[in-house]
């Protein structure tokens, strides 16, 4: 009965609380279409609940008009020619994308020139369309964000396609409000190319000037070679031509820039300070993006002695530097086949350290002991092959060891890391151990709180990287 009592009382809650809701909701009305001629217009509001046009809290206006427009004569179809936003009394307003207006203009097919699609048979007659966006005089602005396939820091972007000797070539341009190329923060480049034909497709990134440049993806451009039904063998290249190793880009790919310093001095006094190490010191040693600030380089990297022995140092980043998947895409939680290992050994160990400071870190041979539920149901220790590893992520065994309480486990994230995750998880985020986790298809990792957690899936992003390595005093 007192369960019931209880189901009771939720249940009226529910119903009131839907009520006192209702009573602040915002209603979305529409106007009847305004046809004229071959273009259509449609104006909806926001209505409060006393039926006034209000500019809605979240959604940043309090009216939208959308233009329609019959772009091909013989088309029963239209084709959107302008949004604007409008303030309760029906004015021009910014919206919350930073402007009042965009337009959105079409390249017809021309009759004397090769049809405008890759497949012939599906022209529909569109050869591209430029988006503009203006302020609430009517005069160019760049817009925070874009609408449609733009994502901001431009006040115009443009999508044409057509056929060249070279093959079939699709083209998005980005332009600054007095129509000279530009390029948006948010993108890394100004002009996005793809040429496409039966042999090859080519995507390359180009600078306000026309010329090749390395975007946020970590290439200028790349070739893909058809091997089999879907399937490519893609290379991918830097600006000067210089093949750049897969395991750079994509989930793996360097903060953008990359380290502008490669030739930086190892000094005496770098050496002295290595010298004087102490089990608890930190450091400063070789340099990665950790302040999100892109337009500044990167920043020096804070490292942690967990230990010194033998005229060498154990030691570890002080913050999460990154957030990588163990795996890429295949394979088991076993150390010596992952993605990270790779990436760390590879391309970390030859972006963030100068030439001097590699000669430091030492290579060292690793064991890699199974997980803890793998070695209870055998009923004896399992190891997986020992590694030769310059640069590692700790194993369980080593975590236990050096840090011997949950508290000095925590780890913050640089502001870098933070931004990468989807939402925030607080001030201390999970972090990545070489370990095998629950299975094969999990890894072990230390929590926000400390603890062990079994249970991360290799393939994911949910946990940060902390590299480790040895490095000669």
């Amino acid at each position: 009965m007192k369960k019931f009592l209880i189901l009771i009382t939720l249940f009226v809650a529910a119903i009131l609380t839907s009520v006192i809701f209702a009573e602040d909701d915002f209603e979305w009305k529409c106007e009847a279409d305004l046809i004229e001629g071959t273009v259509k217009t449609t104006t909806c509001w926001y209505y409060s609940s006393d039926g006034e046009k209000v500019v809605h809290p979240e959604k940043g206006y309090a009216g939208k008009t959308d233009v329609y427009g019959k772009i091909l004569p013989d088309s029963g179809s239209y084709n959107q020619i302008s949004v604007s936003y409008l303030d309760p009394d029906g004015n021009p307003m910014i919206g919350p994308n930073g402007y009042a207006k965009v337009t959105i203009e079409y390249e017809l097919q021309k009759e004397d020139e090769p049809v405008c699609a890759y497949w012939k048979n599906l022209a529909d007659g569109i050869c591209g369309y430029t988006y503009r966006y203006f302020d609430t005089d009517g005069e160019p602005v760049i817009a925070a964000d874009g609408y449609g396939a733009s994502k901001g820091g431009s006040a115009a972007y443009t999508m044409s396609q057509y056929w060249t000797d070279e093959g079939f070539i699709q083209r998005e341009s980005y332009y600054d409000t007095d129509g000279t190329p530009v390029i948006p923060e948010a993108l890394g480049y100004s002009v996005r190319e793809k040429i496409m034909s039966n042999e090859k497709t080519i995507e390359r990134f180009l600078g306000t000037d026309g010329e090749l440049i390395v975007s946020p993806s970590g290439y200028a451009y790349s070739v893909s070679v058809p091997i089999a039904h879907r399937v490519y063998d893609t290379q991918y290249f830097d600006a000067e031509g210089n093949q750049i190793p897969e395991t750079q880009l994509g989930v793996y790919a360097l903060p953008y820039p990359y380290n502008n310093e490669p030739d930086r001095e190892f000094s005496e006094d770098d050496h002295a300070v290595l010298k004087d190490l102490k089990t608890g010191d930190e450091f400063t040693f070789g340099v990665y993006e950790q302040d999100n600030d892109l337009t500044n380089g990167w920043e020096p990297i804070e490292w942690q002695v967990l230990a010194v022995e033998d005229g060498r140092a154990l030691v570890i980043s002080k913050y999460g530097l990154d957030d990588k998947p163990f795996v890429g895409s295949s394979g088991s939680a076993a150390w010596e086949t992952s993605s990270i290992r790779a990436w760390l050994n590879g391309v970390f160990y030859e972006n963030v350290f100068s030439p001097a400071e590699r000669d430091q870190i030492i290579e060292v041979s690793l064991e890699n002991p199974a997980g803890p539920q793998r070695n209870m149901i055998t009923g004896s220790d399992v190891y997986y092959p020992e590694t030769s590893d310059r640069i590692f992520l700790l194993s369980l065994e080593e975590t236990i060891r050096y840090f011997q309480d949950e508290g000095s486990r925590i780890c913050q994230p640089t502001a870098y890391t933070e931004s990468l995750f989807p939402e925030n998880l607080g001030n201390a985020i999970f972090w990545s151990l070489r370990t095998e986790g629950v299975s094969s298809g999990y890894i072990m990792a230390v929590d926000s709180r400390g603890s062990f957690d079994q249970f991360v899936i290799r393939t994911s992003y949910s946990s940060m990287i902390r590299p480790a390595f040895w490095i000669d005093l």
